[in-house]
């Protein structure tokens, strides 16, 4: 029987820590003790972590190593302020006369410290967990004894440690005494199931206590009434739609998290692969091939050059703004506008539209991107390259970029190719053997040309196929989503009746091609092009303008 006292709470992690001790515990040594770690409240004492102590045993006396036991607990409280001394623990069944000794020592580290006893040796067919507390006996100013009172011991756990024990209790059943995490989807179903099991057994014995079967118990009828009353009023067609809801966010959450992980491992190839081939081509290109002379001088520098170039412009498209459409600081009601679409042309406003997902005005030629979710200025595509759209303001930026990769490709490949050359050359004109000697390794230098070659290769191909593809929006002034648009116009146009209309067809001016390429790479000179340098913003396109147009909401 438990006396009146605090009630012990019991992680399972304490339990495992204990037996894991005990298993390797020191030759000799008939049982382990160790310190226990938690918190206190007015009547509960809750462990949450444990650590065993160096002791050495006899029939006589106890030595325990207290400042092994000081130095734990301080390395304790830097991982965990709040878990404090509350008591200690022992491995066995019964309490020992060396236990008062030990109990005193925690009883000044403590205030009013609990006794923990562990059966590790399974004298019972089980692991006995018994809890005391200490109140001292005896005739004042005589003789004054201890006597351990038994506590309550109730085991509690975290959700984390709840699927760590249903893991340990699974493995106990496995023919190899071994078990693995089940998915994500098993888990669920798995939960569930439970649930569901639960709720069989509450309505059974529901149906018992009506049928008179079984008395009814007034705190189980509590605790099915807090339970009921916990349950919201909710039909099922909303909860079916607050769920769809809450999956598709998850899913989104989830598509943002892989598209944000594959940008970031693309990001980290350009990185590697721009100082792989200045490695490369320093190392193993000109020092070798051109040691000695002012070319070797001239083409690392030039190559360099290239190589800064390439990573200026890219961070200048990282982290430059594509041309986002600024939000209304209050919100607008558009339904009228939705409404009636003439109101726009007889303001004057021809070419601006509402974004629904923005709830904004964007102008002409402005498009909506689903992963910045923002309204961008003439709007390229996302670019997982730079983790950012290409737009208005930074296409200068990103059409640099691929410029200098594909050139700094081309440069790679020109110079170990030419390189390979003069070795085979050198190699026949003074012959292999003594060239062996002096080279540091042949094969790995071939092999390091072939891997530049293939990925100069296919980055060359790949950006300058991109590179083409921007020049000819440019030029023909329109982007892909516009010519996307414009093509399913043309089609729908095509297959309709010859009674009817065709869809209206979106125009603009068409303007001289120097002045296209003007407005991205900016008005002054065509060798300041080359640079990532700020140029100032088309006056034409809607650049200059205010959140709302000129005209009534």
């Amino acid at each position: 029987m438990a006396a009146h006292g605090p009630v012990v709470k019991i992680h399972p992690v304490v339990l495992a820590s204990i037996a894991d001790s005990y298993e390797r515990r020191n030759e000799g040594a008939s049982r382990v003790i160790g310190t226990l770690l938690g918190t206190v409240d007015k009547h509960t004492v809750e462990v949450t972590n444990c650590f065993s102590v160096p002791h050495n045993e006899s029939e006589d006396e106890v030595a325990v190593d207290m400042e092994f036991a000081k130095n734990m607990y301080e390395l304790h409280k830097k991982v965990s302020p709040a878990e404090v001394i509350i008591g200690w623990y022992a491995t066995g069944f019964d309490i020992t006369e060396h236990s008062v000794l030990i109990h005193e020592y925690y009883s000044r580290e403590a205030v009013n410290p609990i006794h923990l006893t562990v059966d590790t040796a399974l004298q019972s067919n089980k692991m006995n967990i018994r809890a005391y507390a200490s109140a001292q006996m005896g005739v004042p100013g005589k003789t004054v004894g201890v006597m351990f009172t038994p506590l309550t011991v109730k085991y509690i756990y975290y959700d984390s440690e709840r699927i760590g024990v249903g893991l340990l209790q699974r493995t106990r059943d496995a023919p190899n005494r071994a078990n693995g995490l089940t998915s994500d989807l098993c888990q669920v179903g798995g939960s569930a199931t439970r649930v569901q099991e639960m709720l069989t057994t509450v309505l059974a014995y529901i149906e018992d206590v009506l049928s008179g079967k079984v008395q009814a118990d007034n705190s189980v009828g509590r605790f099915l009434t807090d339970l009921v009353s916990k349950v919201p009023k909710i039909s099922a067609e909303d909860f079916e739609n607050m769920l769809n809801s809450n999956i598709n966010d998850l899913l989104m959450v989830t598509y943002l998290a892989n598209l944000s992980q594959a940008q970031i491992a693309l990001n980290e190839k350009i990185v590697v692969f721009v100082f792989y081939a200045d490695y490369v081509v320093i190392q193993y290109v000109l020092i070798p091939a051109y040691s000695g002379s002012m070319w070797c001088t001239l083409h690392g520098l030039v190559f360099n050059v290239i190589l800064l170039l390439l990573l200026a412009c890219h961070s200048k498209a990282v982290f430059s703004d594509p041309g986002m459409v600024p939000l209304p600081e209050t919100a607008i009601d558009f339904s009228d506008l939705r409404s009636q679409n003439s109101r726009m042309n007889e303001r004057g406003c021809e070419g601006w539209t509402v974004c629904s997902r923005c709830e904004t005005y964007r102008p002409p030629r402005a498009h909506h991107c689903r992963v910045c979710q923002r309204c961008i200025r003439r709007m390229d595509h996302h670019c997982p390259w730079i983790n950012n759209c290409v737009g208005e303001l930074n296409q200068k930026y990103f059409i640099q970029f691929l410029f200098y990769t594909g050139m700094a490709s081309l440069y790679s490949m020109a110079l170990v190719v030419s390189a390979w050359v003069w070795r085979i050359r050198s190699e026949r004109e003074e012959g292999e053997g003594e060239k062996e000697e002096e080279s540091p390794g042949k094969h790995l230098i071939v092999a390091h040309y072939i891997i530049l070659l293939v990925e100069s290769v296919l980055f060359g191909v790949f950006v300058m196929v991109i590179f083409y593809d921007q020049l000819v929006s440019i030029i023909t002034d329109e982007t892909p989503i516009e010519q996307m648009r414009n093509r399913l116009m043309k089609d729908r146009s095509l297959t309709s009746s010859s009674s009817s209309q065709p869809p209206p067809h979106i125009t603009h001016t068409r303007k001289p091609k120097l002045a296209l390429l003007r407005e991205v790479f900016g008005r002054g000179s065509v060798f300041c092009w080359l640079f990532p340098l700020h140029s100032s913003p088309p006056t034409v396109g809607g650049i200059s303008y205010s959140a709302v147009p000129d005209y009534n909401v």
